[in-house]
């Protein structure tokens, strides 16, 4: 936990030692002792593994924070090989952002990841309130669960194949607990529970976060569990010059530097042998692994001289080593009930109906993991935990769904800044509120509100028609004011506002979770009214609405806000039987796929085709579709090209060039695209001075923030057309 946040990046290894160990006959018990210190804790795996190629037995474990996890893995008999293969093959990137991804997502909990795109959520439930940290903690609650299954029913942890104990702080009492019995899955997820970062831990009336925070180096544990010798591992990190430059995550970092130095050095005085582990050249990096690791290695090797005092012979190694493989517990028992606790009876029983295949046969983690990660993806849940238990007598899988206790309802905020034309840009701020089994289990109610260059108030019902039906209703209703301005090149030749109202009804099919069939029927109000330019450019109209509408969605994307894989498509048909200043009934239908493709790790390309058409028709009365903008030719003018027709062809490519703090955001690319086009001839001619094939290529920075995607580039293309430009919203 000390080390959260600091940043250095050089490694280094140097050769193991081979001193052959001295054989002893009566030895006294040893314990180690293993310091948190985030991902520089993964040095603890090399030095336990010196210890075991060394024969230096180990009977009793204790650790905090990452200190607990790698000591808490090798206390159920893992040997130091498997857990770094458990450490190597975690995809660390993705427990850290600490979401749900993206595919695991309900469909319309991608819908709003997609419209609202950005990491912010804050529930209504007991008044405003922010999740008590930033990351849930489902990915490092499947890492524990894996490791603590076979011990579920183990009632203390003296029972393990090596006794152990971990710390957490207890919110409550203001004051340190040992864990020592009940769930060894809870007790590991406790200790390393890094406040503002994970959210704390509740259980039995306590509230736990990181033991770092008064026992980082819990020494003091370990001799009252009975050893007569403590072996405690010290991860040495740098401290910061007088002149560092500080930022306001680096000094809350620092901080926690100097409160768990302080218990540490009261931890190392308790120590008979200190192993120093030098990661002062390493930053918080878990990519860093094997380097940690053989860092680790060879500070105990270093050490050997006061470590080889506590080295048995073969034989007596062959036989401690026998005693813990015998108290081992390799196969789960196959449970034949499940139950679930932490939500209500009802939903309780719903989330068994679901899982009801997974009783009666062996547990298959990575599937049921996965069921779980889908449960999450309804957007009701902070995490879910699985274990052995018995009820009644009978072995059952125990689920533990952790339910937000902030929400619902739940409120997604966003800031949308459209720099499209940098001379002019657009500012608006808004939310989606969400209220959960409105009327009905499974129905919602979502509303959005906006203010700003946009003003828009909207709302939809969605209602499942059947508690275990995929078809539903959704009635709803929208009034919004926009901006419609017009360009060319970059001089803005009118600025209109669209103004409508409307109300509609769908009947819809949610096929899974990566698609959707609506069929519906929409009516209103709409006008365009001209605020200043030009007036002719566009008529200045108002009038009825209605329209029958057909719309397929499918997402196969990886992500919302920076796919690197999948296809998605996007298609509908409307039929307007009304539509202001149009001369008869009008058909319009338009499509747009993407496809994204990685090339290499940091590497991808990607393909976006749309196309518009109103069959033919010319008098629409205001065309409905538009070229001009990010992603619609770019260095085109905002709406330059108005269309009943068109066709619009890209290919781009993504390259990752660097990484945000988890706190702050995740991922920058560098982004380039190539876009063509064929408009066809509009029904007003003032409109139609444009290339009968517009063209241009654009490139910039994309960073992906909590606060949304932030994109800053330039875009060069025919006919004199140029210009820079950056927004903060949605992109793709």
């Amino acid at each position: 936990m000390r080390s959260i946040l600091q940043c250095v990046v050089l490694a280094f290894s140097l050769p193991a030692f081979g001193q052959e160990p001295t054989p002893v006959d009566r030895r006294p018990t040893v314990a180690v002792v293993l310091e948190g210190g985030g991902a520089l804790g993964l040095a603890h795996i090399g030095v336990l593994q010196w210890m075991e190629e060394h024969h230096i037995p180990i009977d009793y474990v204790a650790g905090t924070s990452m200190g607990g996890l790698v000591g808490g893995a090798y206390a159920t008999g893992m040997r130091p090989p498997e857990v770094h293969e458990l450490v190597k093959d975690i995809d660390w990137d993705a427990v850290l952002h600490g979401s749900t991804e993206y595919a695991d997502l309900s469909f319309r909990r991608k819908q709003d990841s997609r419209e609202y795109p950005n990491s912010l959520e804050f529930g209504l439930r007991h008044g405003p309130r922010f999740p008590a940290g930033f990351n849930s903690g489902q990915q490092v609650e499947f890492i524990l669960d894996r490791i603590a299954l076979p011990y579920s029913i183990v009632k203390s942890f003296d029972d393990l194949p090596i006794p152990f104990r971990c710390i957490a702080t207890d919110l409550v009492s203001r004051s340190m607990h040992v864990f020592k019995d009940g769930s060894l899955s809870l007790a590991l997820r406790s200790t390393m529970s890094i406040p503002a970062f994970f959210i704390p831990v509740r259980d039995d009336g306590k509230v736990y976060v990181d033991g770092g925070l008064l026992d980082n180096l819990p020494t003091d544990v370990a001799k009252d569990m009975g050893a007569n010798t403590i072996i405690a591992v010290h991860l040495e990190t740098a401290s910061i010059s007088p002149d560092a430059s500080l930022s306001a995550i680096t000094a809350v970092a620092q901080s926690f530097s100097v409160v768990t130095s302080v218990n540490e050095r009261r931890g190392m005085k308790l120590a008979d042998v200190l192993v120093r582990v030098d990661v002062t050249k390493f930053g918080n990096d878990y990519n860093n692994a094997d380097k940690l690791i053989s860092q680790g290695y060879e500070a105990a090797r270093q050490s050997a001289p006061d470590l080889l005092r506590f080295a048995t012979d073969e034989n007596a190694w062959e036989q401690y080593s026998a005693r813990r493989e015998a108290r081992r517990i390799k196969s789960v028992p196959v449970p034949s009930l499940i139950q679930v606790s932490g939500t209500t009876p009802q939903r309780a029983e719903t989330i068994e109906r679901d899982l009801h295949h997974d009783a009666g046969r062996p547990i298959n983690e990575a599937r049921l993991e996965q069921e779980l990660t889908v449960l999450t993806g309804t957007g009701r849940f902070n995490s879910m935990a699985y274990s052995i238990a018995e009820v009644d007598g009978r072995v059952g899988l125990h689920i533990n769904a952790h339910e937000k206790e902030y929400a619902p309802p739940t409120v997604n905020p966003i800031v949308v800044v459209d720099g499209s034309q940098y001379n002019n840009a657009l500012f608006s701020v808004g939310a989606r509120l969400t209220f959960l089994d409105a009327g009905k289990p499974g129905a919602e109610v979502r509303s959005d509100l906006l203010a700003g260059s946009t003003y828009r108030i909207s709302s939809e019902y969605f209602r499942p028609l059947a508690q275990s039906t995929r078809w539903f209703i959704a009635p709803r209703g929208n009034l919004d004011s926009l901006p419609l301005n017009l360009y060319d090149r970059n001089t803005q030749l009118a600025a209109y506002r669209l103004s409508q109202v409307s109300v509609g009804v769908d009947l819809g099919y949610t096929v899974d979770r990566f698609s959707e069939l609506r069929v519906g029927y929409e009516i209103g109000w709409q006008s365009y009214s001209p605020a200043i330019g030009n007036p002719s450019v566009l008529p200045s109209v108002s009038g009825r609405q209605s329209f029958s509408r057909v719309r397929y969605v499918l997402d196969r994307l990886d992500d919302p806000i920076v796919p690197r894989k999948g296809v998605s498509i996007a298609s509908a048909f409307d039929f307007f039987d009304s539509r202001p200043a149009a001369q008869d009934k009008v058909p319009a239908l338009q499509t747009t796929m993407h496809f994204f493709k990685p090339l290499r790790r940091l590497d991808s390309i990607y393909f976006r085709a749309s196309g518009g058409t109103t069959f033919g028709l010319a008098k629409t009365g205001v065309p409905p579709f538009t070229l001009g903008g990010p992603l619609q030719l770019s260095a085109y003018g905002t709406n330059e090209i108005f269309t009943n027709q068109y066709m619009l062809f890209q290919a781009g490519y993504l390259r990752q060039i660097g990484r945000l703090p988890p706190i702050l955001g995740r991922t920058v690319y560098f982004s380039s695209l190539y876009e063509l086009a064929r408009p066809y001839r509009t029904q007003n001619p003032a409109l139609n001075g444009f290339p009968r094939l517009p063209m241009d290529v654009a490139a910039g920075m994309l960073v992906e923030t909590r606060f949304g995607p932030v994109f800053i580039g330039g875009s060069w293309g025919d006919s004199g057309h140029r210009k820079i430009f950056f927004k903060l919203g949605r992109i793709f």
